[in-house]
Order: C-alpha cells, then sequence, then structure tokens
C-alpha cells in the first residue's frame, strides 16, 4: 500500500483539484505549515490525515516530518497544483494491489507506475523498486508532469529572493515549461531545455540555473555527472 503526502499553506484554491485527482487512495497525509485559509477543513472533509508544522525555512525537513506521519512504505509526493492524470489516477487502485508506487528511497511516481501497466511490465516485489529491466521499458520524457503554476522549488527560490529582478533564469530539463511560462508571465528573463519537450531551448550563462528536475529523474551517477558538467 502507498500513502500521497503533500506540504501544504494556504492553497484552498488549489488544493480540491489535487485531492480530487487522488481519490482512492489508501492514504493522503497533509502536513500543514500554516494556513489561515480554510486549507485544513477543506482537507479534513476530503478525508486526509492533516498533521501541523512550524515552518522553518527548511523544506528538507518539513519532508521528512511529513513523511514520517506516513503508514505506508511507498509514498507518491504531490504539491497542491499538481494532478494525477487520468491514465495514472484509475491505475492507483490496481497499483496498490501489487506494490509498484515509489519507495521513500525513490524518486518514481503515480504517473511512472501507471506508464509500467501500460507497458505491461512485470511489477516488482512489494516493497522494493521497480528493477532496471522494468523501468527501462518507460519513455522517461513520458514521466513529466503536467503542472498548473510554479514547482516547489521554484516558489522556494522565489520566496528567497534568490531570483532578482534582472535575473536571467534557465530551467536545465524544463520538462512541459510550466515554470518558463510561469516565470515569463511574472515577468523574469526564462528560458528552458529539455531533450524531448524543448529541445530548441538555447543553453546561455544565466544568473539562475534549476537543475531539480532533470537531476530528479535521472538514475545513473555517470549521468547525472554529464549533466551537471554541461550545465
Amino acid at each position: 500500500m502507498f500513502s500521497v503526502v503533500m506540504i501544504v499553506r494556504d492553497e484552498a484554491a488549489a488544493l480540491p483539484g489535487a485531492l480530487a485527482s487522488v481519490r482512492g487512495a489508501p492514504e493522503v497525509v497533509i502536513c500543514d505549515t500554516g494556513s489561515r485559509d480554510g486549507t485544513r477543513d477543506i482537507a479534513r472533509k476530503a478525508g486526509a490525515r492533516v498533521v501541523d508544522y512550524t515552518w522553518g525555512n527548511d523544506f528538507a525537513a518539513a519532508r521528512t516530518f511529513a513523511e514520517s506521519h506516513a503508514a505506508h512504505d511507498w509514498i507518491m509526493r504531490l504539491d497542491a497544483d499538481e494532478r494525477v492524470v487520468p491514465c495514472a489516477s484509475r491505475g492507483l487502485r490496481a497499483e496498490d494491489a501489487i506494490g509498484i508506487h515509489q519507495p521513500r528511497s525513490s524518486d518514481f511516481t503515480a504517473a511512472l507506475c501507471a506508464l509500467l501497466l501500460e507497458h505491461d511490465a512485470s511489477p516488482p516485489v512489494q516493497g522494493e523498486p521497480p528493477s532496471a529491466e522494468v523501468i527501462s521499458k518507460v519513455d522517461r520524457h513520458r514521466t513529466a508532469i503536467v503542472r498548473g503554476g510554479l514547482s516547489k522549488p521554484v516558489k522556494l527560490i522565489l520566496d528567497a529572493a534568490q531570483l532578482r529582478p534582472g535575473d536571467n533564469f534557465f530551467d536545465y530539463g524544463c520538462g512541459l515549461g510550466a515554470d518558463v511560462r510561469a516565470l515569463a508571465a511574472l515577468g523574469y528573463s526564462v528560458t528552458g531545455w529539455d531533450p524531448v519537450h524543448a529541445p530548441t531551448g538555447e543553453h546561455s550563462p544565466s544568473d539562475v540555473v534549476n537543475l531539480g528536475f532533470v537531476i530528479n529523474v535521472i538514475e545513473d551517477p555517470a549521468e547525472r555527472v554529464e549533466v551537471l558538467a554541461s550545465a
């Protein structure tokens, strides 16, 4: 079995959609860091378990706290502005039965698990991550997230004032480009590149480079080094 874990604050507008997209999950844990807009009530009415956390400007610590309250060993991380696409949502119940959701030590998502099913990949042993042979059957670019706003890493960059007016921002591994579009709409100078979704994006020196997502999906250490050197 698996748990959906979300870290939120004042997400009353976005949270209902995220919760609806994972309806039927065995457990949803909402870690609230100080909402004042009814976020907690929305989560509880949807059947989620709510735990409170005092924000200390350390997202990693918040995530560790949130996941410590999950009842299951398999974790699906979700932001309030993210949605599990229908094909993945339909797979939540089936995948739960055979145990192929991401373990705490892995970066796999429900979307990837659904793709494994689509490819008729054999499920791994309960509690173990998929083998390299299974993973190789899924095209990596198909795990790109459909996002309705800024990602959590970019939100943190803005909150910490690491991206200032006049700075250039380069999203290395921008996926479907939600962060690029959202930052551009805010008036920032931003470009992005992705080997599949935005292969013509220009590689140019920038004040801030976001490597988070491309690094998250690269499992091979040698390829990670190559990507870092290129960036």
